[in-house]
């Protein structure tokens, strides 16, 4: 059977409730109320942050780019902590961002989940980027 565009419509249509209840599973959860602060070197900037309480801590997600607009793999890391109301680290992860895509935004999505024993006690999240120096 060939995959024709009214095929492919009627496929889309089918699976958008499916999709809808994915996504909503995910908005049900408390959001993060803190500050979330996103910091940029000269290879990777971070665009776009979300944060949400789950039972395992505060799960961080969103996208970086390049400054340079090149799609491709960036070694590097996110560093992402925790900072308590007195600015004292409470969690720390990384998360690793996948592949640079060579679309209009050249983007790269990211996930991590940040543990904290108490997710009420973290008042902020910075998320930096580690890049090798020279990249």
């Amino acid at each position: 059977m060939s995959d024709s565009p009214v095929r492919r419509a009627r496929l889309m249509a089918a699976s958008a409730p499916l999709i809808m209840a994915i996504a909503s599973g995910c908005a049900s959860a408390p959001p993060f109320v803190g500050d979330l602060v996103p910091a940029s070197n000269g290879q990777i900037a971070v665009v776009r942050v979300t944060g949400h309480i789950e039972d395992t801590g505060i799960v961080i997600d969103g996208d970086v780019r390049r400054p340079n607009g090149y799609a491709g793999v960036v070694p590097g890391y996110l560093r992402i902590e925790g900072r308590d109301a007195s600015g004292s680290v409470i969690g720390v992860t990384k998360a690793n961002w996948g592949e640079f895509k060579s679309r209009r935004f050249r983007l790269a999505y990211f996930h991590a989940n940040l543990p904290v024993g108490n997710p009420a006690l973290v008042k902020s999240i910075t998320i930096e980027p580690v890049t090798a120096p020279g990249k």
